[in-house]
Parts: structure tokens; sequence; C-alpha cells
């Protein structure tokens, strides 16, 4: 294209999506290498072996592998959704293989002198049927995601897809190909051999289990949990989707209504003067009289496309900030509005790019008009608010003709014929289909045209549409147009103003109905601030300052109103996903009793997902919503080891407390390590570093508070539950 070029032109890239897409993917990648690093060096410290951390690591790349062709096969593509969906998951991939590798290198320990084969075989034999419901776990909660709708459903419905076939991958190759890789790298034969007895390792944990005879202790800490996170949750920041940093600013701005086209090339020149002086930014483009959606405005409408250099050293709020406050000081005619451009693109597949929608519905347009003003009054005090537009799209002058009826009569020229001379003025006129076609004009058309035919002419397979006009339209003014002569049948001609009064009257408000009301829409943009709290805040001063006349009411729409949809749908889905686990539950144990003990410390685990979202500052949106209907699945995964292993104790011995102390003695070190190398496998997304971390750090973060108020949960609420429903059993051997 360079080469077809004129001389002196230059072709050069102001925006390529295909460099974001590439960054925010080559960002997943980089905390998926970054993850993996930091949980295998915990494995590593945990059991003192690079072999059996190795028999790990080998895993990982082959369940990753196998992942991508299964999540080809069901017709996903590779983007920032589903690769954060394994960047997400990796923790859980971990959480498998560490489950298997430390119950075999735990045989080993305590039967140095047994036949690895054997070891191998008892370790899956007494881990399977744990496995298959905690894998499934984890595999059920995804199922209602089907049920989400709207933008957030077309987003994360991908997501749930891709972790639900990362997890089934994951269980087949761990099951499969772990054990037999041990065998060949990972055993050792110099193992020390260890006291198994049932009391040996109930020693070890005396302050523990010291505290499952308190059970004040576990209900004190759950009311703690639960109060504080009931607490946070009042004062948690809400929103739709992630905020990204995509270094791309949309601007979009008008000059006063009826201004020319000149005059707001003018007033944009003086704009891009600031925009240029600012040092983060790269390249810009502008449009005017059109927007980047390629959709027509009038000629005072019109935006820009901002491209930010990516050494920048402040993210792109900062900047829109920084050009805000310059724009308004040096060109204050102008109105603006910032966004950036992916969120922006999807605002308008919701109705509008500013996440703030507010509609005034009633049935008189002056009293809608009045009530607008009011309102956007109140919204330029509630902090967070910027960018208003008061939805009072006010339309250039207008010229009125009204024809004198008696002297059109008079002189035998219809209201049409006077409409199509008046035309040919004013927008100009076609007379015939196309220059070959005969028509048969009107005398006054003839009389003003002299029999020349004027239409559509054939250019290829395109019809072109010519329209004739007596005046250009730069040379137009009241007064030309008053003079203008109007042709009669008879071949004489008259002034224009002679036939009708010429009038302009002032711009108007455009109306716009909605559900068969006339509705005025009013929108802004945040700066710096939550949409949920705006909102509120918003919902609170129209109670107290906007009085509403009877029959009038205001609705929410935008971001908001999608928000609070997926809100519902999410809870939903999160209620769906309890019922699924705890059906996996009854399915394992067939004991009421447990599968509820379990379910509650599971829903309980969100309050973890709730602190961590407060104490981080994340705001509940979607994708932290999500990470809170997965943590209920993965406290359930955890919980169902420690139960199985309970249940097994009491077979052989009967008795209730040396169970639950045994099996929290030979759980602690698994669910230290599923927990801390989740955790650390999860740290490089929650610390939001790139593009793509940046779509998945709300879900990190809400599942790492989750994990770390799992980990009481599981190893101190658990056990003294157990103990106390279970207390009339103390001393019974098994049925």
């Amino acid at each position: 294209m360079r080469q077809q070029l004129p001389k002196g032109y230059v072709l050069k890239p102001y925006y390529n999506q295909s460099a974001f897409v590439g960054d925010s993917i080559n960002s997943v990648i980089k905390t998926i290498y970054e993850g993996l690093f930091l949980a295998i060096l915990v494995m590593i410290i945990f059991l003192r072996s690079w072999r059996a951390s190795l028999a790990v690591m080998l895993t990982i790349p082959v369940t990753l592998g196998f992942t991508m062709l299964v999540i080809y096969l069901a017709g996903i593509t590779i983007n920032i959704m589903s690769l954060g969906a394994i960047a997400a998951s990796i923790g859980l991939i971990i959480d498998d293989a560490i489950v298997i590798i430390e119950q075999i290198y735990r045989g080993h320990e305590e039967h140095p002198d047994k036949s690895r084969f054997a070891i191998v075989h008892d370790a899956i034999h007494d881990l399977f049927p744990a496995m298959i419901g905690s894998s499934l776990a984890t595999i059920v909660i995804h199922f209602p995601f089907r049920l989400m709708s709207g933008l957030a459903g077309s987003f994360f419905r991908e997501l749930s897809d891709t972790m639900q076939l990362t997890m089934i991958t994951s269980f087949l190759v761990t099951w499969l190909l772990l054990p037999v890789l041990h065998l060949i790298i990972g055993y050792k034969q110099d193992l020390k051999p260890k006291v198994h007895e049932h009391k040996s390792p109930k020693h070890k944990l005396n302050w523990l289990t010291w505290t499952f005879k308190k059970p004040v202790i576990a209900i004190g800490f759950v009311l703690v949990l639960a109060l504080s996170a009931w607490w946070s949750s009042g004062k948690l920041e809400t929103g739709f989707l992630p905020n990204l940093d995509e270094g791309s600013i949309v601007l979009d701005y008008y000059s006063p209504p009826g201004t020319s086209i000149e005059e707001t090339d003018r007033l944009c020149r003086e704009m891009e003067k600031v925009i240029v002086a600012d040092q983060n930014v790269e390249t810009y483009s502008r449009r005017t009289g059109v927007r980047m959606a390629f959709r027509t405005v009038p000629l005072n409408f019109g935006d820009y496309s901002i491209q930010l250099k990516k050494d920048r050293k402040k993210t792109t709020e900062e900047v829109i900030s920084t050009l805000r406050k310059n724009i308004q000081a040096k060109v204050s005619v102008l109105t603006i509005s910032f966004g950036q451009r992916i969120a922006d693109l999807l605002g308008d597949l919701m109705s509008t790019p500013q996440p703030i929608e507010i509609k005034i519905f009633g049935d008189d347009y002056q009293t809608l008009q009045q009530l607008a003003k009011n309102a956007q009054a109140i919204m330029e005090k509630v902090p967070g608010v910027t960018d208003i537009d008061n939805g009072l799209i006010t339309a250039g002058p207008s010229i009125v003709f009204l024809p004198d009826q008696d002297k059109l009569n008079r002189y035998g020229i219809s209201q049409v014929d006077f409409q199509i001379q008046l035309s040919a003025y004013t927008g100009g006129v076609p007379l015939g289909i196309n220059a070959a076609t005969a028509t048969s004009p009107s005398p006054a058309q003839a009389a003003m045209t002299g029999g020349v035919q004027i239409g559509q002419l054939q250019d290829g397979e395109l019809m072109r549409r010519i329209l004739f006009c007596f005046t250009d339209f730069k040379d137009n003014d009241i007064d030309k147009l008053k003079n203008q002569l109007i042709f009669l049948p008879d071949g004489n001609t008259r002034p224009l103003s002679f036939f009708c009064e010429v009038k302009v009257i002032p711009g108007e408000i455009e109306q716009r109905r909605e559900d068969l009301k006339s509705t005025i829409v009013l929108a802004a943009r945040l700066d710096n601030r939550d949409l949920g709290s705006t909102i509120t805040d918003i919902q609170n001063q129209f109670k107290e300052k906007l009085a509403l006349p009877q029959g009038y009411r205001v609705a929410y729409g935008g971001a908001y109103a999608e928000q609070q949809q997926s809100f519902k749908e999410l809870l939903f889905i999160l209620s769906l996903a309890i019922l699924f686990v705890f059906g996996v539950l009854l399915f394992l144990f067939k004991d009421w009793i447990v599968s509820v003990l379990i379910i509650f410390i599971s829903v309980l685990g969100i309050s973890g997902c709730i602190l961590a979202l407060y104490l981080t500052g994340i705001p509940l949106n979607v994708s932290s919503y999500t990470g809170i209907i997965m943590i209920v699945g993965i406290i359930a995964e955890n919980a169902i080891f420690t139960v199985n292993q309970f249940r097994y104790n009491f077979k052989n011995t009967g008795n209730v407390e040396e169970s639950i102390n045994y099996a929290i003695a030979l759980r602690i070190r698994p669910k230290l390590m599923t927990a801390i190398g989740a955790i650390m496998a999860l740290m490089p997304l929650a610390l939001g570093i790139g593009l793509g971390a940046q779509m998945q750090q709300p879900l990190a973060v809400a599942v790492i508070g989750g994990f770390i108020a799992g980990l009481p949960l599981l190893l101190l609420v658990l056990p003294s539950l157990m103990r106390l429903v279970y207390k009339n059993e103390r001393n019974l051997q098994k049925k």
C-alpha cells in the first residue's frame, strides 16, 4: 500500500487492535508461567523432594496441552477470557496433583519397605472415591453459568466453559499420568520410615486438636468472620466489568448547535494542541460529522481516537483527567466526554458508552426539559460524576416557509409543485428516475428546468442519485432565498417572498419516546469512583431534591442496569452451584449431616472473598462474583478429603475424637500445600500486571480470599462441628 501512495504521503497506523490483543495474551501467558513457578516452589519446600516436584511439574504441560486440544474441539478460541480461565485454574490443577503425590509420598514415608507399586496402588485406591467427588465439586459449579445472559454472559460463559474443561482434563491427566511419572522419576528408595500409629500425628498438633474440644472457639471465629464480611459488604465498591488500562482513549465532542463545520474544525485544532502537548500521547485521529462506529452525526459532532505510549508513566485514567482539565480550560465552548476504546465499544453494545444512564419519563416535554436541567445540577454535585450530558440535544436553527394558499391558487400552483420548486433552492430535487427515462413533469417543473430531466444515472452496478439545485449551499442565505424566483405555469415568475412568509426559528430540543412515553436520557461517566456507590448517591439525591410530578418517573439504564441484571443471575447461579455441590456430597457420603456441614463452611468461605475484595479496594463485579461462586466448590473439594479420612479412621477405631484428630493431622500438610500453592499460582493474576491479568484480577483476589478463610474453616471449624455433631457416637464401633 505504501508503494501506491502519491509522493509526500505516509501511511502510518494510529491504532492496532492486534497489538492490544497480543499484549493481553502475552501478559496472561506470563502470569501462567509465574504462577506455576511459585506453586512448584511451595511444593518443593513442603515435600523437600525435587523428584516429586518434577513429577508434578511434568504433568502440567501435558494438562495444558490436553486442555488446548479439548477447547479447540469445543469451538473455543484463544483469547483473554479462555487464557485467563486457564491461568485461574493453575492453582486447581496443582491442587489435584498435590493431593495424589502427597498421599503417595506419605505412603513411602510410613511404609518404606513396601513395594512402590503397592504404595501407588493403595494411594490411588484410597483416594479415588474422594477424588471423584472433589473433582465433581469443582466441575458442577460451572454448569449454571450457561444461564447467564447479556454482555456479561458473552464473556464469562466462555471463561466458565474453559475452566470446566480444564478441570476435567486435569483430573484425567493427574490420575492416569502422575502415578506413572512417580514410578519412573519420583520414587526414592532411601526414605526414612516414620511411626504411623494413630496417636503420633495427633501429638504434634496438640495446640490445634485442643481447640476441637472448645466449640466456642469455632463458633466465635464463625461469628467474627460472618460479621466482618457483613460489615465489609456494606462498604464494598461495586461495578459491572473489570476496569482495564487499555492505553487508548475515545474523546467525544460537540460544539454549540448551529456551529458551522469550519468553526468546529477551528475549535478542534485548538483542542489538538492540548492533546499533542501531552507527553503520554503517541498519536491520534479525528472525525467530524461522523463517529468511530461510522454512523453519521450533525456537523458539530465528532470524536477522537487517542493512542497512548506504551512506556508512559501515567495510567490511562490519569491521562484522561489531565486532558479533561486542560481542554476545558483552553476550549471551554466544546462539550467533551472521555472513555476508553474497548469500554466504549462494550457500552455501545449495551445502549450507551457512558456507564451512567438515567431516563426520565413523562408526558409533557417542556416539564421533562426542566427536570433534566434540575437533574444535571444535582448530578454535578455528586462526587465522582463527570462528563454529564443532560440529554437536551438542540438541533440547529430551522427555516420555516408559510405559503399563502390564496396566491398559490390564484396563479395555478399546487402545493406539491411549490414544494418541489422550493426544494430546488434548499436541498435539491431529482425529477426523473434516470436520464434515459422520459417523464411528464408538471408545467411548473418544466418551466423551472426548461425540460431538463435530472434523476439517477447507472454507474456500473451502482445507481448514482443526481440532485438538481439552483444555488450553492455555501452561497445561500435568507435574503437570497426570499428573492429566488418561483416559475408559474404560463412561464412568468414571481419572487419566493410573494407566495410565502419566511421565518427563522432557533434550534429546538430533539424529542425522544420510549415505552409509549416521552423521555429524556441523561448520561455521565465516572471519575475515580465505583458505579454502585455513585448510583446510590444519585438515587438518594434525586429522592431529596428532584420533585417529580405525578405520572413522571426515573429509570436507571446503561452499565448499572446490566450490573443489576447480571447480579440477579449470578445469585441464582450461586444458589444452583450450592445445590449441585450438595448433591455431589450426598452422592459421595450418603449422609445429610456431613453434607450440610461441608456446605455450611463452603458458603461461609464467601466471607473471605468479600473481606479480600474490601481490603484490596477491588469492586464486586461479574469477575469477582465468579470467583465467589468458584470458592464454594473449592472449599467443598478440600473438605471432602478430610471427611473421607475421618470416615476411614472411624471404621477402624470407632472413636470420633481420635478419628477427627488423626484426619486433621494427616490432611494438614496437603491442605497447606494446596492452599499456599494455589494462592501463589493466583498471585500474578491478583497483582493485575498486564491487560489480560486485569480482566481476571477480581476473580483471583476473591479466590485467594476464600482460600485464606478456608484454612481455619477446614482445620478448626469443620472438625469442631463434626465433633459436636457426632459426640454421641464417640465410643461406638463401626456398624
